[in-house]
């Protein structure tokens, strides 16, 4: 008798280790109740995860699911998601969730995460990964470096700084508007075909990356202190601009191939800079009334910036190098290389 208690004691056990814990209401209402799971990857949601319709989600019920999705159901966590080891696409739209961990989900090969409140996102261990979508959260940073296979990456609407995009290699669409970046190189990206980097705080950008022509979108606009954009060809024709397609930047900013050359260096004989190279000061006599002067370091970062008539800058606090004086009239810009000693 107490052998037949022992077995029922352990099967029991057993049931209750392979129920998964769903701690939020929302996201349990959502698997339990919604057609919120695709279990054969043909785009269809066919049902819910209970499909023994207990009220709860086992084990074997989350690894058969291949797409799942829940979209404005007010979830705050998904404690759980890591049960289902199998999905392949994941949609989880317009929610509040703060924190997610993907750590498990080695197969996921879709990710659209936006409108939530996410301040973290860790997809380091999701190398299948192909599409990337996570507007609108709180993302301060994200490391893409182990996703290769990425071809689309749409995080625009955060508050990232900087991004790494050298390791991804084949990917063909970028969207980081509306962020805080200052810095953007993607020439390592010899399949992108569209980027969107607008709205941000760019100092740096290097589109030099062989496939220009192939590019239908190159937006950088409202990046008011970008002054260069690395290019393959100066000179070539590029689609028109259009609000958001086609190739746009700021009035300001020019198109080179190599951004550490003197820039529309025009009427240089109503302008003298000296001396160059320089220690402390430098004199700026102009013929013309100037707006105001910027000076940038080799990557294009601001350093010093002056309104009206100016006609000395002190550099003594800066390391020595090279740097761009860019000096605006009220029609034109003339820009010169400064080497500090």
């Amino acid at each position: 008798m107490r052998l037949i208690y022992f077995i029922t004691f352990l099967l029991s056990v057993s049931s209750v280790a392979q129920i998964v814990n769903i701690p939020d209401a929302n996201f349990k209402n959502v698997l339990l109740n919604q057609n919120c799971a695709d279990f054969d990857n043909d785009g269809v949601y066919d049902g819910d995860v209970d499909t023994n319709n207990d009220g709860e989600i086992q084990v074997s019920e989350a690894e058969a699911v291949l797409r799942l999705r829940g979209t404005n159901e007010g979830i705050v966590s998904v404690e759980g998601i890591e049960s289902f080891v199998n999905i392949e696409i994941l949609t989880l739209f317009g929610n509040d969730i703060t924190e997610i961990d993907l750590s498990q989900l080695s197969e996921l090969t879709h990710i659209f995460l936006s409108g939530s409140e996410l301040t973290t996102l860790d997809v380091s261990q999701n190398p299948n990964l192909i599409r990337l979508g996570a507007i609108g959260n709180n993302l301060s940073s994200i490391d893409v470096s182990n996703n290769t296979l990425l071809e689309i990456i749409d995080i625009r609407e955060n508050q990232i700084s900087t991004l790494d995009v050298s390791q991804n290699i084949i990917l063909e669409e970028l969207n980081i508007g509306y962020n805080l970046l200052t810095s953007l190189d993607v020439s390592q990206n010899t399949n992108l075909r569209r980027l969107w980097s607008w709205n941000n705080e760019l100092t740096y950008l290097n589109v030099r990356n062989g496939n220009n022509n192939s590019m239908s979108v190159m937006v950088a606009t409202s990046n008011k202190n970008l002054p260069c954009i690395l290019v393959d060809d100066e000179n070539a024709t590029r689609p028109t601009c259009t609000e958001d397609w086609g190739w746009c930047k700021d009035e300001e900013a020019i198109y080179s191939e190599d951004c550490t050359l003197d820039i529309d260096d025009f009427n240089s004989d109503k302008l003298t800079v000296y001396p160059n190279p320089a220690n402390n000061l430098i004199q700026i006599d102009s013929a013309m009334p100037i707006k105001c002067i910027k000076l940038y370091n080799s990557i294009g970062g601001l350093v010093i910036e002056k309104e009206t008539n100016v006609d000395t800058i002190d550099i003594s606090n800066l390391q020595s190098g090279i740097y761009f004086l860019q000096i605006n009239n009220f029609d034109n810009r003339i820009s010169k290389k400064i080497v500090k000693l």
